[in-house]
Formats: structure tokens, sequence, C-alpha cells
């Protein structure tokens, strides 16, 4: 059986060539993230017993296999030819190839090809995709998939899918090119849905898989992002994978790793883990051209099996699981993922494998919003679940810096929604599961644009002298971003600062000495220290909301920081 083709770069997916194969004089070296076979993983969760490359190509006289840097056999070839790996005598690392290079027209293909003694496991896959309203990336990632399906190597895990499209928009079947790609392709089915958020959307997946499990005999269910791209080739790693999965370990979640969209070499996370009140990714932006970190013992090992969980951009479950009893809260968004994976790695365990993967647009270049409220509410019913020996008191210090966070920038929509998200969240369970989410996700969205109207900068009430000093400066913003600077983003360094400027609450308690400043999501939040005005700007659509210093605002931080110390259902 296929377990991975032997990928190359394509303009359509990604068309990083170091993710696939590296040069070396006359050789090409399929030692890219890609192409790398992981033995550890394989070994420790399949019943796999040989392992060959079949391989069909031009323009090449000889094929070295390879185990990490060393060399295991040298082939000459002609045309190709399928060749064994020793699979028994190594326990970890990774194998791949090189191929020695004749022509300048040389081409390979082909893939690597698993087989057992023992009868494979029946695997039908079921895929879950959420969406709202991203017609263009739901219908380019369909396309990718049934120009997939009649590709030259068959791939067999197309004929045990069923795509299931959760349409919280209600809007697909709106589009005539989309209705005429899957009027031809039984197996991708819209489901029209009410919105839910995320949560919702996946949810009702859920429901939707474990009704028809018996018609289409599922076995598993993919969850998978709308707006992530993804390589088809997943589809085949994961289906091989899963058809030699030892019994014991039957009910171990796959999931996916996140790549960049902007910079496709980079994997954003794979695998997370939640505590302490932040998400915990202690590999975070990570260049896989490199094969150092694409073959690194934590990608490659198995140590991690029960402290890390799935994101719902990629990750795919057993049906046993998936019960009318184990469903996702209806959190609208955000923390979903988190609960569900992480209580299932904890007695289940998780595997991350290379390939199977999505690209996604970044998180840093837009503010959080509306989901200020879902982060607030949500990370305390994660905590409670998880963490319920937390102190009350830890828990207000939290919130209260986070409110504080908030004032020092003039982000007064968020102060409004954590303190809507706590009230709510002290509303209890029931409350959550009887109210009605897509009501509330309107009621929280007016509520943010009544405070932070973020609009274009010509529809700005300032002069337009204003405008053309305004749009001369966030002209700067719009640069290209380097990875360098994302990773700053993510540096809790940047929230350190001055005593002085902490005492006076970043000059709060201070007279206003500058007029204004522009702060972007990936500055400091120290940044607009006695301002009179902060322009919030948003490289994501190049929209700006301009706040100004307001007492009043301050005046309520501290309202609501005190219900928060009074407060006694922590």
């Amino acid at each position: 059986m296929n377990l991975q083709t032997i990928l190359k770069p394509t303009a359509d997916i990604c068309d990083v060539r170091e993710l696939y194969f590296h040069a070396e004089k006359d050789y090409d070296l399929y030692d890219g993230y890609f192409n790398l076979f992981y033995i550890e993983k394989h070994k420790k969760y399949t019943f796999i017993d040989t392992l060959e490359m079949v391989v069909s190509c031009s323009g090449y006289d000889q094929i070295q296999l390879m185990h990490d840097r060393d060399v295991i056999r040298t082939i000459d070839i002609s045309d190709g030819g399928r060749f064994s790996f020793p699979y028994q005598e190594y326990n970890s690392g990774v194998f791949w190839f090189k191929a020695r290079r004749v022509s300048d027209t040389a081409s390979l293909e082909g893939y690597f090809e698993g087989s057992s003694s023992f009868e494979c496991n029946p695997v039908e896959l079921g895929i879950n995709i959420c969406t709202y309203k991203r017609e263009k990336y739901v219908l380019r990632n369909m396309k990718s998939l049934v120009k997939w399906s009649g590709s030259d190597i068959v791939p067999v895990a197309f004929e045990h899918m069923h795509v299931f499209l959760i349409d919280n928009g209600r809007s697909l079947r709106d589009v005539d090119e989309f209705n005429e790609l899957i009027s031809q392709n039984k197996n991708i089915e819209v489901i029209p849905n009410n919105n839910t958020g995320g949560s919702g959307g996946f949810g009702r997946g859920m429901r939707e898989a474990m009704k028809r499990k018996e018609e289409l005999s599922l076995t598993h269910l993919l969850m998978m992002d709308d707006d992530a791209v993804f390589d088809p080739d997943l589809f085949t790693r994961l289906y091989g994978f899963l058809s030699f999965l030892k019994k014991e370990y039957s009910l171990i979640c796959v999931a996916g790793a996140l790549f960049r969209e902007d910079y496709k070499y980079i994997q954003h996370a794979a695998g997370e883990w939640f505590e302490g009140f932040k998400v915990v990714n202690e590999h975070p932006l990570v260049d896989m051209r490199m094969y150092e970190n694409a073959a690194a013992l934590w990608v490659t090992g198995t140590d991690h099996e029960f402290d890390r969980y799935g994101a719902w951009w990629c990750c795919c479950y057993p049906m046993e699981v998936i019960t009318k009893d184990n469903l996702p809260l209806p959190l609208f968004v955000h923390h979903d993922d988190i609960q569900f994976g992480m209580k299932l790695a904890r007695t289940n365990g998780v595997v991350f494998l290379n390939g199977i993967n999505v690209w996604h647009q970044g998180f840093e270049l837009a503010f959080t919003g509306v989901k200020q409220y879902y982060n607030t509410r949500n990370e305390l019913i994660t905590m409670k679940m998880f963490y319920p020996d937390t102190s009350s008191w830890t828990i207000k210090l939290r919130l209260i810096r986070r409110i504080i966070g908030s004032l020092i920038c003039m982000r007064y929509g968020d102060i409004e929604l954590i303190h809507m998200g706590v009230r709510d969240y002290l509303k209890g369970i029931l409350w959550l599961k009887e109210i009605d989410v897509e009501a509330l996700n309107k009621a929280v969205s007016q509520t943010y644009r009544d405070i932070v109207p973020f609009k274009n900068i010509d529809d700005l009430n300032i002069s337009d002298k204003h405008k053309i000093q305004l749009r001369s400066i966030t002209d700067r913003y719009d640069e290209v971003i380097t990875p360098d600077q994302l990773r700053g983003y993510y540096d809790h360094n940047k929230f350190r600062s001055s005593l002085w400027r902490k005492i006076s609450i970043n000059g709060w308690l201070l007279p206003a000495f500058r007029n204004s400043c522009i702060v972007t999501p990936l500055d400091t939040p120290w940044k607009p220290y006695r301002k009179r005005f902060v322009v919030l700007y948003q490289p994501a659509d190049k929209k700006c909301a301009v706040m100004k210093k307001d007492y009043r605002w301050m005046l309520k931080s501290i309202r609501y920081c005190m219900e928060i110390v009074l407060e006694r259902k922590f």
C-alpha cells in the first residue's frame, strides 16, 4: 500500500523546493520534509513488516538509499524499479534517498510502499469541514481534491473518503462553479447549518458522521479548517497509516502540523498544550527547509504522545471517541479543539506525521477583536475543566492583567468584551448550553463595533492632512513582515516594561505630552506611553480605529477589576 507519495513542489500548493529535495553536485537529495520517512512512529504504531520504494524515472542512473546521513545501499538504475529498505534493522531516524542526475531533464515519481503479513484495517474517512462564507477557499480545496483523484498514481484513499461541508453561511450552493464540481462527485456533500461558529459547525459534522456511520462504514473523522490549503497526499498518508495501525493504538488521534501561507516553509505548530492560561508551543515558527529541523528528534520521535493535542485545522479521530456524550461544548469559536483534544490526548494519545499538514494565514495581522470575548470566557472554562485546583486569586490576577493590558493601549473594546466574557462564564454551563449562540455572537460583535469602529483611512473623521500623514505611516506596515518580526510577536519580552511605566499605568496617571501613535497587533502594548490618541491599525485589512485617551474607561476598568476581586465564584 502507498504510505506516502514522493512529492515535488507545485505552484498551486507549495513551491518551496527545499521542503521536498536539495541539490548536491550531480545528486538530487530527496531529504526534504515531505519526502522523509519517519521510522520510529511507523515502528511503534503500525504493524508494517517491509518497506519498499517504487520509482519510475528518466535521466537518472543511480539511487542511494539513506538512513539519516548514512548510505545503506547503492543501486544502478535506468528507468526505475522497486527498492527495499532494511526496515527491520532500524528503530529510529529517517529513511530517504538520493538520485544521481545524468540529464538536465531528469524526472522521477513514485512512492513508499508498506506491506504486512497481517490483514490491513478497514478505513473509511469522513472529512468534517466547517465553513462560513469562504466560498473561494472551499472551491479551491475541492478542486485540488478532485484533480488529485484523477492523478497518475491512483489515490486509493479517495475511494474511501466522504466530505461533509458544514455550511454555516448557507451560501455555498449560490456558487455555480462549486455546484457543477460537486455534482460529479458523490463523496462531497454540503450540509446547510445555522451560524453556530466553529464549535457548532464541527459539532454538526460530528453528529452527521454518527448518523451516517453505518451507512458509510465510517471508521474515522478528520476535522479541517475551510480556509487552509492542503496537499491531497495527506489523505494518502493518513489512509495508509490508519490501515496498518496496531490494535493497541486504534484509538489514537492523528494530527496535522500548521504551516504558514506567507512563508510556506515555516511550521507554525505541530502539537501544542494548554496550561497556565496560555497555549504552550515549544517549537514555534520552525524553518522546515533545513534537514536538521525536518529530521529532528522532537519531530520524528514518539515522546510527546500524551502531552500534545491536535488542533482542528487538521486532526483525525477514530469514530469510537465521537459519541453523543462526547461532543464539543457550544463555545462558538476558540478552545473547542483544545478541550476536545486535551481530553483525548491524556487517554488515547496523538501522533503527528510529516506531510499531514495544512498551510494557513498568520494570526498576527489583526487585533483579537470579537474573539476577546471567546478567549476570556472559554479560557476560564478550559482552566476549570483541566486545572480545577487553580486558586481564585491566580484567576483574578490573570483577568485583571488582561484588562490593564487593554487599557494601556486604549483597546477599550477588549476591556468590555473581557468583562462580558467573565460575566457569562459565571452564569454556568447550563446557561451556555441553552443560549442562542448565533444571537449572542451578533450582540458581542455589535458591542465591539460600537466601541472600536474600524474603518478605511478615507472614512475616518479626521482632516485630509492627517489622513495623508496617517497613510504615509501605515504604508510602512504593509511591507512584507519578516520571519524575525513574526517571532517577535510570540516573544513575551514585548510585554515587559520599566517599573515607572507600570506604576504610572503607561502614563495614564501623568499628563499626556505627545499627540498620537500607531499601534498594530505586532507592537508592544506599552507603545502609547503618555499619548493623547492611538490609531489601532490592522495590516490584515488596512483598517484603522482612532481611540482617544478617555478617563471614563480608566474608571470603568477599575470598576471591572474590583468586581473580579470581590467575586466569590471563581
